[in-house]
């Protein structure tokens, strides 16, 4: 199962001299920082505030960000408070609060409907679970990987009747031919026919340069040999050859923290102090 929280819930509550009236008050007061599906208390994974007194003279608006993320199931809130004081020069004393939650979307993994960001960022720390995934994801997966490492746009083309080629990389005048295979079994060798398969799929696309990508762990030698021939005959410019290793270590040179989806939320910028929402001086709300 591919637990999902790249989607979120936005809250906003609002009160102060200049609202027409209270939006969602209780919000200030909720507790912050608990896991619903853990059920326990977070540490903060991000915490940056400043004071504000260039943009209103005379008046200090207070600004705090925070993040906390679970780090059994990866479920996460992002929370912007912002307080302006500035009655006196402003007639200002006001309150914002926006908090996003992370709601939870589950997924089989050989289910073909798994967005592909979320299925690479769990493949990059799952390896073994790319052989039971959807045939078309590997090809989808396949395709994001490539984009990325050759800097490039890729067609998916690959159907029941697609000669050979799965792939297409657009990458200059001449496409590069890719096919894919989604093995089940690490340990299935892939054959010479698959190898000539692929060069004549090239040839017939007019192309002189082809990748295979496989889930195996090896290529046979027959296979390696036939791959060498069609380079020194110069039946195509290159072809290179992606086993199960060197395809995640590919996938794995582009995995960064970007898949996080509270790292776009962030907008303060790094201050030289800062404090946990905790410890941010909130007013008091007289109760009429």
């Amino acid at each position: 199962m591919i637990l999902d929280y790249s989607q979120f819930i936005e809250h906003y509550g609002s009160y102060g001299l200049n609202c027409l009236e209270a939006n969602n008050r209780e919000l200030f007061f909720e507790k912050r920082g608990f896991c619903p599906f853990c059920k326990f208390n977070l540490e903060a994974v991000h915490v940056n505030s400043l004071v504000d007194v260039s943009t209103l003279k005379g008046a200090e608006w207070h600004k705090a960000e925070n993040v906390w993320e679970c780090e059994k199931c990866g479920w996460w809130e992002y929370s912007f408070y912002s307080y302006i004081n500035g009655e006196e020069e402003w007639g200002l004393k006001d309150w914002e609060l926006t908090v996003n939650s992370a709601i939870l979307r589950e997924f089989e993994v050989a289910s073909n409907s798994i967005p592909i960001e979320v299925l690479r960022s769990y493949i990059s720390k799952r390896e073994d679970d790319v052989f039971h995934i959807h045939h078309k994801k590997m090809e989808e997966l396949v395709a994001s990987v490539f984009k990325d490492h050759y800097d490039c746009e890729v067609q998916v083309v690959g159907k029941s009747n697609d000669g050979g080629v799965d792939l297409i990389l657009i990458n200059s005048d001449e496409p590069t031919i890719v096919q894919v295979k989604r093995r089940t079994d690490r340990r299935k060798t892939e054959s010479v026919k698959e190898i000539r398969d692929l060069i004549g799929a090239t040839l017939l696309a007019d192309s002189r340069k082809c990748i295979f990508v496989t889930t195996s762990d090896h290529f046979s030698e027959s296979a390696i040999k036939a791959r060498n021939c069609a380079l020194t005959k110069s039946l195509v410019d290159s072809f290179e050859l992606y086993d199960f290793s060197s395809f995640m270590s590919t996938l794995n040179l582009y995995k960064t923290d970007e898949d996080k989806q509270w790292l776009r939320m962030l907008k303060l910028p790094e201050s030289v102090w800062s404090y946990k929402l905790s410890e941010f001086a909130k007013p008091v709300i007289n109760s009429d």
